[in-house]
């Protein structure tokens, strides 16, 4: 089954892929590292958008998930972390 979507809802598509892209790329640290390793704490939010297709499709149509990560890199470069998402539809 072929989706069809209009033209308005494609470039709002696009602009939302292209502004997190944008805000991925402009993103720095906040801490000037030397040599040796530091460690870190980061705390995020993420949102997805999926076309889902065959019977997922037919039975939840567009899916969408918001969800936190948060993690933890040590000084011996140890990484730990963890990520939670909630799945809607309409």
């Amino acid at each position: 089954m072929l989706m069809k979507f209009s033209g308005v809802r494609i470039h709002q598509f696009f602009l939302v892929v292209l502004s997190s892209m944008v805000v991925s790329f402009s993103s720095f640290s906040q801490r000037a590292a030397a040599d040796s390793a530091i460690g870190a704490t980061w705390l995020g939010i993420h949102y997805g958008a999926n076309l889902s297709g065959g019977d997922l499709a037919d039975r939840y149509g567009f899916l969408n998930h918001l969800g936190i990560i948060a993690g933890r890199k040590t000084k011996k470069n140890y990484v730990f972390g963890t990520r939670r998402s909630v799945y809607f539809w309409k």
